[in-house]
């Protein structure tokens, strides 16, 4: 759907002539020691356009008025109804634009605010904003310094309360136990060779052949067993036969 060239003929008609930009008109200055008086500013001139969806206004050049009145929403356009349809009027609409109530987190009205002040945290005057998720997306476009501060001030406290946990916890924990934390810690055990740790749980050799090796001293083969060679070895000699 677009605008015709009566629609915009009309609408031309229709248009609110705004002021010129600059606040240039009448202006009385000395600069470098030369007066400049009754300055005007000519040009083709502004007016005021609302955009159809929102009912915002803004202020354009006339020379882009008929590029402006033919533009339409595009298809994507997160409002559905007004995909297709044109983006400006030159009639101010009889209802005002919508307005949240939401603020900047760094608003003065912020409960948060003589906290953020003892932290350093500038003071923003932004309001009116649709909702909470607007005014955190605020907070990361226009002050990404201050949000930074405020995660890593977020982060310490989230360590902080978690070692904080963990001592709580110990501590249930030893009572359950009944543990006196007060006291100091018992000294660990020595560690012990595997031979003791079988002979303390039960676990030695019972009565067996020992298998010594050939050489005098030599130790019991059998696992556990401590048993040493105590006579030479002798050499078994075989029969003859017949």
């Amino acid at each position: 759907m677009t605008t015709n060239d009566a629609q915009l003929i009309e609408m031309e008609r229709l248009m609110r002539s705004a002021p010129e930009p600059g606040g240039m008109e009448n202006l009385t200055s000395l600069g470098d020691g030369v007066a400049v008086t009754k300055v005007t500013v000519e040009s083709a001139g502004h007016v005021t356009m609302w955009n159809t969806d929102t009912l915002e206004p803004s202020v354009f050049n006339m020379n882009s008025i008929r590029t402006k009145m033919r533009e339409v929403f595009s298809s994507d356009y997160e409002t559905i109804s007004m995909r297709g349809k044109p983006c400006w009027t030159a009639t101010q609409p009889s209802e005002k634009p919508w307005r949240g109530t939401a603020t900047c987190p760094l608003h003065e009205s912020r409960p948060e605010r003589e906290e953020f002040t003892r932290l350093g945290y500038p003071k923003c005057n932004r309001i009116e904003l649709p909702n909470e998720a607007e005014a955190r997306e605020h907070l990361r476009k226009k002050h990404p310094q201050t949000l930074r501060q405020m995660q890593e001030a977020r982060a310490e406290l989230d360590r902080v309360g978690t070692i904080e946990d963990r001592e709580i916890n110990r501590q249930i924990l030893a009572k359950l136990a009944g543990v006196d934390l007060d006291e100091p810690a018992p000294a660990p055990m020595p560690l012990l060779s595997d031979q003791r740790i079988r002979a303390e749980v039960g676990l030695m050799p019972q009565k067996h052949v020992h298998r010594y090796g050939k050489a005098m001293g030599s130790k019991c083969k059998v696992t556990g067993c401590t048993e040493v060679r105590a006579t030479a070895f002798k050499t078994r000699r075989k029969k003859n036969g017949g």
